[in-house]
């Protein structure tokens, strides 16, 4: 039995507009989170077409010629702007019969082309038991207007009332199973559209290599359910949290040419394991991990609960490691240091089908530690886009990090996240949810958290002068020698013994 994806309804309106848009084909990523049980998509983003898409609104004839590069990136993009819990969940593709054969193949291409792209930029590992199944949405675009005719007829059919009558629901039935999928909510008819949805396991790694190689079969793909529900992340669960960071990064003298966004990410990188071992506070509560999130909490009956419920999170970090680990400390020579100071703003959101502590508190965490990355991936990227790559290695300065937004979507207690530096206008947000998400944003709906993060670097200029180099050489040399001390007395002590004993045996 395949995977079941639970899409939120109004997808379905925005995948069938799509098809009218561009042709031969759109591609785009499927957003949402992944639980145990089943899947849930809450957003289809269309990839943004180049500049000379955007004079002719024409894509690409063939797939052959599909922009790997172009999709992965905008992927990337994406993920920055979402909270914790979510995720690229696939790559959807609308094309037209003519393109029907290839899509999958590509489509095939795309999820692990995008994986790859995004475990790059990942500080953390998933786990064993985590879903590595990823979507891949085929859609026919000629599909609306063989649904027309066959809306003519069930209207023709529909009583005054609005409801189906045995013999349109008998025709619907007909149309499901020939894989014309058909949204229906109170049985009333909304929309038709051919949907063929596979899944693929990123974490497997003969389908990987087989992917690589060409040679991977159909029997690869797993067929999945695409069922669509409304009010599907109208009453998530939220949960906030403050961290105060303080992280110092030593920059080494045998660094090579000081890598200041390397340095950076190996700094994080042993930061995001403290965050993993952090203890938090749920309400105040140290709660089981395999327990409810909810237990203990009444729930409203009757109408579903459109208000978002918020829990506060206290995150506590170790200050001294376990003793079951050995504490082992390194002396190293630096050249300088980069120092990051502030208060971050985390979110994460989790369904509402009895979510267990363990799946609220993963995505907390790994929102903690996506947000800093992200911070800092955004500040290189503009420092090189302003000074150039060679200004990477500069005199002592003082940065702000990017402040983090959230901005609310439709219909949903979810939140999509993006940041922006202190002399950014609105209107370049407004421009960069509609270029990456296709959402159009109101100016009062983008909510900036009150925080303000430095980075504070100051490494030894590349221009140096010959004293600074000669004493950073002397004390690394002083240091190694210091480092093995014991090997250079047991080599003394052997070569004043050899010497006695030459003397002693030659008088």
């Amino acid at each position: 039995m395949g995977r079941t994806y639970l899409v939120e309804e109004a997808i379905g309106q925005y995948l069938s507009d799509l098809t009218t848009k561009l042709k031969p084909y759109v591609t785009g990523l499927l957003i949402g989170q992944c639980s145990p049980q089943r899947d849930y998509v809450i957003r289809a983003v269309r990839t943004p077409p180049k500049e000379e898409q955007k004079e002719d609104n024409v894509s690409p004839t063939k797939l052959a010629s599909l922009d790997e590069e172009w999709i992965t990136t905008h992927a990337s993009q994406v993920s920055r702007m979402l909270p914790g819990g979510l995720l690229v969940l696939g790559v959807f593709i609308i094309a037209t019969p003519e393109l029907s054969k290839d899509s999958q193949n590509a489509l095939r291409r795309l999820i692990f082309s995008v994986e790859k792209s995004l475990t790059k930029r990942r500080l953390w590992k998933p786990s064993e038991e985590e879903v590595s199944d990823r979507a891949a949405l085929q859609i026919c675009s000629a599909t609306k207007n063989l649904s027309e005719k066959a809306k003519v007829t069930i209207n023709s059919a529909m009583p005054a009332t609005g409801f189906l009558t045995n013999d349109v629901a008998s025709a619907c039935n007909e149309m499901v199973h020939s894989k014309l999928v058909t949204v229906v909510d109170d049985k009333r008819l909304h929309k038709e559209q051919r949907v063929v949805c596979r899944t693929y396991d990123v974490q497997d790694p003969k389908v990987s290599s087989c992917f690589i190689a060409s040679f991977c079969s159909q029997s690869s793909a797993k067929p999945a359910d695409w069922k669509y529900q409304s009010a599907l992340s109208a009453s998530w669960l939220a949960l906030g949290c403050t961290v105060n960071v303080n992280i110092h990064i030593p920059l080494l003298a045998t660094s090579p040419n000081h890598d200041l966004e390397k340095n950076t990410k190996n700094g994080l990188n042993r930061w995001s394991k403290q965050i993993e071992d952090s203890v938090f506070l749920i309400s105040g509560q140290v709660k089981d991990e395999d327990t409810e999130l909810l237990e203990g909490q009444k729930k409203s009956k009757g109408s579903i609960q459109s208000s978002t419920q918020f829990s506060d999170v206290k995150v506590l970090t170790q200050l001294s490691q376990g003793s079951s680990r050995r504490s082992t400390a390194t002396v190293q020579v630096c050249s300088g240091s980069i120092n990051l100071k502030g208060a971050v703003k985390c979110r994460a959101y989790v369904h509402n089908n009895k979510p267990k502590v363990k799946e609220a508190i993963q995505a907390l965490k790994r929102d903690i530690i996506n947000t800093l990355s992200d911070r800092c991936e955004i500040l290189f990227e503009d420092l090189i886009i302003n000074e150039g790559p060679q200004k990477k290695n500069f005199k002592r300065q003082y940065h702000v990090l990017p402040q983090r937004l959230f901005v609310p979507v439709a219909g949903s207690s979810v939140m999509l996240s993006d940041y922006k530096f202190g002399d950014e206008a609105a209107g370049e947000i407004q421009e960069r949810f509609v270029e990456m998400l296709d959402q159009a944003v109101q100016a009062e709906d983008i909510h900036v958290a009150e925080e303000m993060s430095t980075v504070d670097i100051c490494p030894i200029a590349d221009n140096a002068d010959d004293a600074q180099q000669k004493q950073v050489t002397k004390a690394t040399l002083l240091l190694k020698l210091q480092q093995n001390m014991g090997v250079v007395i047991a080599a003394a002590v052997a070569v004043l013994a050899s010497i006695f004993s030459f003397n002693y045996f030659s008088d």
